[in-house]
């Protein structure tokens, strides 16, 4: 019989009140895959910390690089009228 890892954060409510993430919990958090925040943190794109072999996201740090490197779209386009 397979063993199941419980993760820790299954609900997003005790997820959001936290202050540290790791690299899981950010994937989940911006809706990317693991890979992409690994690439993100070697690229040195995303704000992380590394303790020892582990890396570390502070939730604040990443709200506000998140405000900061969003692109919101201005108004919607219009689209032509066909008649």
């Amino acid at each position: 019989m397979k063993k199941m890892r419980l993760n820790r954060f299954n609900d997003d409510d005790e997820m959001k009140e936290t202050s540290y993430m790791n690299v899981g919990m950010v994937s989940r958090y911006l809706h990317v895959a693991e890979s992409t925040i690994y690439r993100w943190v070697g690229m040195n794109f995303i704000p992380h910390a590394k303790l020892h072999t582990r890396t570390v996201f502070v939730r604040e740090q990443i709200d506000s690089w998140l405000m900061r490197n969003v692109i919101a779209p201005s108004e919607t386009p219009e689209f032509p009228k066909f008649l």
